[in-house]
């Protein structure tokens, strides 16, 4: 009996204990993300367990949320990363991140930077469209 408890505990704390493994030249990105999400929108959390790393993908992904059971992962093409500049990598990573944290699908405008197809846009117009869907997401959260 003590041996079903302690392995119904240790799945409970497995779900409940923070995790997160985040590759250090995406960081950055990150902590800018969720530093704009707690100016904007304090409903905003990010996954208790979590990881944003570089990886090789296929089928011309240059990025990739994934969502499993008891954590998020994104994965970043490190191919295209390495031929990106500055602000091409900060509009992916939030493209990303909005998938999932803000569980945002894709938009089919050119000038939304929920494209599913990177189209650079002017850093001002990317803050302000990610500081709407925060916003967004706040009041449809109640």
């Amino acid at each position: 009996m003590s041996g079903l408890f302690i392995w119904i505990s240790s799945i409970i704390l497995f779900f409940m204990i923070p995790i997160n493994n985040i590759d250090k030249d995406l960081q950055n990105y990150y902590k800018e993300y969720m530093d704009l999400a707690k100016s904007e929108c304090n409903k905003i959390k990010p996954p208790t367990q979590f990881s944003i790393r570089f990886g090789k993908l296929s089928d011309d992904n240059i990025g990739v949320c994934t969502y499993y059971l008891n954590r998020r992962e994104i994965l970043i093409d490190i191919s295209y990363w390495r031929m990106s500049n500055l602000e091409t990598r900060k509009q992916l990573i939030f493209h990303e991140l909005t998938h999932c944290i803000l569980d945002m699908h894709h938009i089919d405008l050119e000038s939304n930077y929920m494209n599913p197809y990177l189209l650079e846009l002017p850093e001002e117009e990317l803050y302000n469209q990610v500081k709407q869907n925060m916003h967004t997401f706040c009041n449809n959260r109640g």
